[in-house]
């Protein structure tokens, strides 16, 4: 998708905070799907980086709370887990994308192909943001697994192809004894160009905890 390479090339040079809202969606990487979460993302560069996610992952009866935070200065990416047996800290090698985008780079361009890929798309310019293109896509997305029904996703789009914004909405169909969902999903950058990220209050510990247990270096 050529709007995704476009927004991917204009935010990687970019800094800014990211925000992300999702509920009864699928996550990017695995088979993890959230009940709801928020994501709030703080970016001075591909390689200086603070992200906190909160929410509940969905289980077959029940939710689990997911809360996380990660940073990185660029050679590690320094984890901290609040979990029901306390805090955890553990650090990996900070990697480029597969197509050599940074983290969060490759991460909203793989939102824009999911949620704009779709059967019916326009494009059109409203008053009341004369800057920017308005994309609709509504139909059957072909990204998403599973029947969905009511699907309209709404971006808006700078000349560059920066994308500030994207709000989903649909229904995901469930079984015969099963209720009808409605899943929503939305994006938003703020601070664009003017961010710096700080390192959190727990990075000291972090890097001393994880210097002294080598297990916890994920490879």
């Amino acid at each position: 998708m050529a709007l995704s390479r476009a927004h991917a090339d204009s935010v990687s040079r970019q800094s800014y905070r990211l925000i992300v809202r999702q509920s009864d969606t699928d996550a990017l990487d695995g088979n993890r799907r959230w009940d709801g979460v928020w994501q709030h993302t703080v970016v001075e560069d591909e390689h200086t980086w603070l992200h906190t996610v909160v929410g509940y992952e969905s289980r077959e009866n029940d939710s689990d709370l997911v809360q996380y935070t990660l940073y990185t200065e660029g050679e590690f990416v320094y984890r901290r887990a609040d979990t029901r047996n306390g805090t955890r800290y553990d650090r990996y090698p900070l990697r480029a994308a597969d197509d050599g985008f940074g983290t969060h780079t490759d991460r909203s361009r793989r939102y824009v192909v999911r949620y704009l890929t779709t059967t019916d798309v326009e494009v059109d310019r409203v008053s009341w943001r004369p800057d920017e293109y308005r994309i609709v896509a509504t139909g059957r997305p072909t990204a998403i697994e599973g029947e969905v029904s009511n699907y309209t996703a709404t971006a808006f789009v700078d000349e560059s192809g920066f994308v500030s914004e994207l709000t989903v909405e649909f229904t995901r169909e469930a079984g015969l004894d099963e209720d009808d969902r409605s899943a929503r999903f939305r994006l938003e950058y703020a601070a664009v160009g003017d961010t710096t990220a700080r390192p959190p209050g727990w990075y000291d510990e972090a890097t001393n905890a994880t210097a002294t247990n080598a297990t916890r270096e994920r490879r």
